[in-house]
């Protein structure tokens, strides 16, 4: 059975670990992960998740998962990418852009820039949870979510503009 390990909203471990699918308590929260995948020519790689998805299936989105018990995020972000689009990457790819809380879901979001040049034709995609993948640029990328074609949440413009900073430096 896989657990995962409850914080604080601070990201403090608090000593107690609840098998998936939990409900927690107040001031309880977990982690989880969003891997923004970039290449060279400044594309960002999106996924369609599969229909059989617990969340969202069939919308596009990014690279996402839940902390299991016991790994930090970086190691969980290595992971999540391994298995959905299953290619090797290491800590030393992968660079935070933030951290944000959602407490109506009691999550610990991470979110993760990592630089990749994977072809999208050469991922072997988890197809239980990723149905196809596509590398955009980062102006088709912002029109998605104009167009409410990619999962949008709050933050997602000021990722996209962190990252934009980060293309300019």
């Amino acid at each position: 059975m896989e657990y995962w390990d409850v914080y604080d909203k601070s990201g403090n471990f608090l000593r107690k670990r609840l098998p998936k699918g939990s409900r927690f308590g107040e001031n309880e929260y977990h982690f989880a992960v969003e891997a923004w995948l970039i290449n060279d020519k400044h594309e960002l790689l999106i996924q369609k998740r599969s229909e059989q998805c617990e969340i969202l299936p069939g919308h596009w989105a990014l690279t996402t998962g839940r902390i299991m018990s016991g790994e930090d995020t970086v190691k969980g972000c290595i992971r999540e990418i391994k298995e959905e689009l299953g290619i090797n990457i290491t800590a030393a790819d992968i660079r935070r852009l933030a951290r944000f809380s959602k407490e109506e879901n009691h999550i610990i979001w991470d979110v993760f820039l990592v630089k990749n040049n994977t072809p999208a034709e050469e991922f072997s995609l988890q197809k239980e949870e990723v149905a196809s993948v596509a590398w955009v640029s980062i102006p088709l990328f912002r029109q998605l979510i104009r167009e409410k074609k990619i999962f949008v949440y709050a933050q997602i413009e000021e990722i996209v503009a962190s990252i934009e900073k980060i293309i300019a430096e």
